[in-house]
């Protein structure tokens, strides 16, 4: 008998029907992929068109002018990088600030924290 039985099906049910998070969030993290992509593309451009006047870094010629993909020609090729690089570190940060905001919570099959074990007294010689 136990916990097997039809009587507590439903009770196992609605406990794991509480543990599953809204459908809405997934949509709501892909909105906020999207919107970093986008972010990111435009702040790659700004730093293509600062860069050209500031020279603050070096940019070889075949980076900007690829001749393996004559389409991402005047530097589309090194703002897509740059502005997936952009879109990485700030969903990365975005995640960080998640996890201290809400850290995770152990459930009933997780193992307890480990025990600080004391360390024994030295003896003075």
């Amino acid at each position: 008998m136990g916990r097997d039985t039809y009587r507590y099906r439903k009770l196992d049910e609605e406990r794991e029907k509480r543990k599953q998070l809204n459908p809405i969030w997934r949509g709501v993290g892909c909105l906020v992929i999207g919107i970093f992509a986008v972010l990111g593309y435009l702040f790659a451009d700004w730093f293509v068109r600062a860069n050209a006047i500031n020279n603050w870094i070096y940019i070889p010629r075949a980076v900007l002018y690829p001749e393996f993909a004559p389409f991402l020609a005047q530097g589309r090729l090194l703002k897509l990088v740059v502005g997936f690089l952009f879109m990485l570190l700030t969903y990365g940060i975005l995640s960080m600030i998640y996890a201290a905001a809400f850290p995770p919570k152990p459930g009933e099959f997780d193992a307890p924290p480990p025990k600080k074990q004391k360390r024994p007294k030295r003896r003075k010689s």
